[in-house]
């Protein structure tokens, strides 16, 4: 009784010193929206609400203002986002968006490792709205989307009304024979127009502009719909028959500036061409540099297809107008920010052209320039964005294996048995491996640095780490393994 007594008290202390040690990870109990809402409502601040494999379709959706994740319990990090989903969410809902969160300033929101198939709603699969510091974070996800009509911010398939963010890993599919015309993926900023540029490294802590690398589109318009004093980045993607825009002065307010570079332009669906554009700038400036432009692959359909078109209706007042094409702001004055284009590989790197309206407001070598260098003061923000570290990694615990995990005190006794700890990252991130005493007291560390994703072995032998433990006096002791944000349970330790 008292052996048994003793074992429960060592499994409280670890149930303790685990919650203690970290955010909570809720899991729901499955990926009905009931469910999921549920461990939503059981959430705090800085958990992360895990929803377990299967695929459910949702005629609702989850609004919180909770800053949190919620992520699928398994996913595989892909780049470019094209691969299999273990949660799949049909969206039915006819109300709300299914998933809607508010950025704060204690901790990143966002979703991870969900696929979300269109159903009969027309409702936004994801929105993200605020102007917290800590801004949104989407990764390892797979967006169906169909011809939506409406509102283009109340219908898009991605919603996104915030102060920055980061979304990478991410696959946006367009449905139909031909795709889809437009409502893909709506941006507009809390930050006013009228405030300096924060294009390439200006964005000093990559925390303003909107980020979308590592993903890929197939036949999607409005991709992105750069709206009111929007701010976007699309780099290190792979763009099949998909086209942005930034809003013009229909929308009173323009987008305020975009950067593409080394993406990839191509359009492989013979009649996706139609649009004959991969980019209409109708307010604000662009570049484009170091990226792959295709021609379509048969232009017989509908023509040979160009990296630019510029302008919109008549312009309303004599050159310049604010907002207007190759304009920017420094924050005092309305100031000249021309497009560039340069460096451009493929068959329409330097093609443009602006309709005829707009001619004498947008004039070559004023307001744009193409192959005549790179835009002065030019340089492009820290990739891969910094801020992916801060999404969790979760160790697939059916593959943590501990075997013999006894560590021996006595130097200089070597381990006997030398005993192996393996473990699995799903994502790059920095890892640690510690060992706590029965208070909770860190007392020796046996990993603590950045790692790829890929599977490790931590040996413990006479030759490796009994110098750590050799000091430490018999006992019962905790091990813990964190990758990113998760840390695992405290497992036991014994040093004889």
């Amino acid at each position: 009784m008292k052996i048994l007594s003793y074992i429960l008290s060592i499994c409280l202390i670890a149930i303790c010193l685990s919650s203690s040690a970290a955010a909570n990870i809720i899991l729901a109990a499955s990926c009905s929206q009931a469910d999921v809402q549920a461990a939503v409502n059981a959430a705090s601040d800085g958990d992360v609400v895990l929803i377990p494999n299967g695929s459910c379709a949702w005629t609702g959706g989850i609004s919180t203002t909770k800053q949190i994740r919620i992520e699928a319990q398994n996913y595989t990090p892909t780049p470019g986002g094209n691969t299999t989903r273990n949660v799949i969410i049909t969206n039915n809902s006819s109300s709300m968006p299914l998933f809607s969160f508010t950025t704060g300033n204690s901790y990143h929101v966002g979703i991870s490792g969900i696929r979300f198939n269109e159903g009969t709603g027309s409702n936004n699969h994801l929105e993200v709205i605020g102007s917290g510091s800590k801004v949104g974070l989407v990764n390892d996800i797979y967006f169906e989307v169909k011809e939506r009509f409406g509102n283009s911010n109340e219908i898009a398939a991605v919603d996104w009304r915030a102060l920055g963010g980061v979304i990478w890993n991410t696959r946006f599919v367009g449905l139909g024979p031909t795709g889809v015309g437009g409502a893909t993926f709506y941006i507009s900023s809390p930050r006013g127009w009228t405030t300096p540029s924060t294009m390439g490294s200006l964005d000093t802590n990559g925390s303003v502009n909107v980020y979308l690398e590592d993903s890929s589109c197939l036949n999607c318009g409005s991709f992105p719909d750069n709206d009111p004093a929007g701010r976007a980045v699309w780099r290190y993607n792979d763009l099949d028959g998909c086209s942005g825009t930034t809003h013009g002065f229909t929308s009173v307010i323009t987008g305020r500036h975009i950067e593409y570079y080394n993406n990839t332009f191509s359009v492989t669906t013979e009649e996706r061409n139609h649009v004959g554009r991969y980019f209409w700038l109708r307010g604000g400036t662009v570049l484009f540099t170091d990226n792959v432009v295709n021609n379509a692959s048969n232009p017989s359909y509908y023509g040979n297809i160009s990296l630019l078109n510029v302008g919109e209706n008549n312009p309303s007042g004599p050159y310049p107008i604010p907002m207007q094409p190759g304009w920017g702001h420094n924050g005092t004055n309305h100031v000249s920010d021309p497009v560039y284009i340069w460096n451009n590989s493929g068959s329409r790197g330097s093609t443009w052209w602006v309709i005829s309206a707009w001619t004498n407001h947008f004039v070559l070598n004023r307001d744009i320039f193409v192959d005549s260098g790179a835009k002065p003061g030019y340089s492009k923000y820290t990739y891969p964005h910094p801020l992916r570290q801060n999404v969790p990694t979760f160790v697939e615990e059916d593959e943590l294996i501990v075997k013999d995990f006894v560590l021996y005190q006595n130097y200089p006794n070597p381990f006997n048995p030398s005993t192996t700890l393996s473990y699995v990252i799903g994502q790059s991130s920095f890892v640690s491996l510690k060992v706590y005493d029965m208070l909770g007291n860190e007392v020796v560390t046996l990993v603590d640095e950045y790692k790829p994703a890929g599977k490790y072995e931590v040996e413990f032998n006479a030759d490796s780490h009994s110098g750590k433990v050799r000091n430490l006096p018999s006992g019962v002791y905790f091990y813990q393994l964190q990758s990113g944000y998760f840390i695992s349970t405290k497992s036991m330790v014994m040093i004889n």
